[in-house]
């Protein structure tokens, strides 16, 4: 018995290292409907991401809605420390959502998308502060201008809702 070393072909190496690429790329690549791979190319992988984004923002301005609902019910009574400084972090929040919206930049693919997007952001963020306002003089009038601005804000998140852009 002899005590050669095993020579393994370059090429067999170079054959493995490409199909070790290959199924790294067939098992982290997205998917589309139809669950075929999708080449990610950069314009792709923009619009992906900026898709990724836009959902993000939506799950954000979902959970702000239900902010904004619970402060305008009622649940906070007459406590108004309590109110004023959840009402303050809803506005804030609305705020954050707009800035990250509008600073974001959006494949040109996308510009109906966040087109969609900033009327919504904007919306809400006009219901924050009707809202805020409400808080501040708790009036009825004040009260059905809020519900008035979170409806209308309901509804440019509906047409976002119905565009291709989100998701669930």
């Amino acid at each position: 018995m002899t005590d050669e070393p095993i020579v393994i072909s370059k090429w067999l190496w170079l054959g493995l290292a490409i199909l070790a690429i290959f199924m790294i790329g067939f098992l982290i690549s997205p998917l589309d409907k139809s669950n075929r791979p999708i080449l990610m190319l950069p314009d792709i992988k923009a619009v992906e991401d900026y898709r990724q984004s836009i959902s993000t923002w939506h799950s954000q301005m979902l959970s702000l809605d239900a902010d904004i609902s619970s402060v305008l019910s009622g649940k906070f009574g007459s406590d108004l420390f309590e109110k004023s400084r959840e009402a303050q972090k809803i506005m804030d929040k609305a705020i954050n959502i707009a800035r990250d919206v509008d600073s974001q930049s959006a494949p040109t693919a996308a510009y109906p998308a966040k087109s969609l997007l900033v009327k919504s952001t904007g919306a809400y963020l006009e219901a924050s502060r009707a809202m805020l306002q409400w808080v501040t003089t708790p009036t009825s009038d004040n009260l059905a201008l809020a519900q008035s601005a979170l409806q209308v804000a309901r509804q440019t998140l509906d047409h976002l809702e119905q565009s291709e852009w989100i998701h669930q």
